[in-house]
């Protein structure tokens, strides 16, 4: 696998709560940089036990926004690039399964409002990233 899609890493064993061991996990990272002399610039975000490496997604849907302006917005944040990232970041927290139970190809609610057709899960995530925004969350905390 090359560093551009992240690198896979299997941790032979792991304690989970309760004494329980999960073995043989297999775990996508991804670096950027390198590590000091004293090897203590690490920063390790994981997702469950996925170990999501999709944060340089989450990243790239923010600084592609107009508004972030190299991270200089002051008063008017990249909120559309938030609400992008917001959504790459709920997909990627379920199953394919698990949208397919719960959405399937539905789109009824579109067709009641004589809409372009908008599936339910377009709606769903649209709803998601607008939600995120309205938390006010700064585009800068997580890598600057």
């Amino acid at each position: 696998m090359d560093g551009s899609s992240g690198e896979l890493h299997v941790v032979e064993s792991y304690e989970l709560e309760r004494a329980a061991r999960a073995r043989d996990v297999g775990v996508k990272y991804k670096t950027w940089g390198a590590l000091n002399a004293a090897r203590d610039n690490v920063l390790v975000v994981c997702h469950a036990l996925t170990g999501s490496h999709e944060l340089e997604l989450w990243r790239q849907a923010v600084f592609s926004d107009p508004k972030y302006a190299g991270g200089d917005y002051g008063d008017d944040p990249p909120v559309r690039g938030l609400s992008v990232a917001r959504q790459i970041a709920m997909v990627s927290y379920r199953t394919h399964n698990a949208y397919e139970t719960k959405f399937g190809r539905e789109s009824e609610a579109a067709r009641a409002r004589a809409r372009p057709r908008l599936f339910d899960v377009e709606s769903y995530l649209s709803y998601q990233g607008a939600k995120f925004i309205q938390r006010s969350f700064d585009a800068n905390c997580a890598w600057r």
